[in-house]
């Protein structure tokens, strides 16, 4: 639903952690594959489960800002089987 995140600022060697709702709106089960990240800072959490259509699922990306000083974009694929996958998700952020 909000595919581009705005966290506030944290501060270096903190974490920041954002779940994202994912709504299957098609007719078919929705399989979420993997979650892909663009760097080892970012981790992803998802259950593997079928997402029925009409349901939702989650996926939460955790962003651990050692060492990353300044502002910072990151994105993450969804690997799945919807029609316009990949689809990105991502977040930005202002590291103290």
């Amino acid at each position: 639903k909000d595919s581009i995140h705005k966290f506030e600022k944290i501060i270096e060697g903190d974490k920041a952690r954002h779940t994202y709702i994912v709504e299957n709106i098609g007719n078919e089960p929705l399989m979420i594959a993997k979650v892909q990240v663009s760097c080892g800072c970012t981790v992803p959490e998802f259950a593997k489960d079928i997402i029925a259509p009409g349901a939702t699922g989650e996926i939460t990306l955790e962003f651990n800002s050692k060492g990353k000083d300044g502002e910072n974009k990151k994105n993450a694929l969804i690997i799945c089987n919807a029609a316009n996958a990949p689809y990105s998700i991502g977040f930005e952020v202002e590291v103290e």
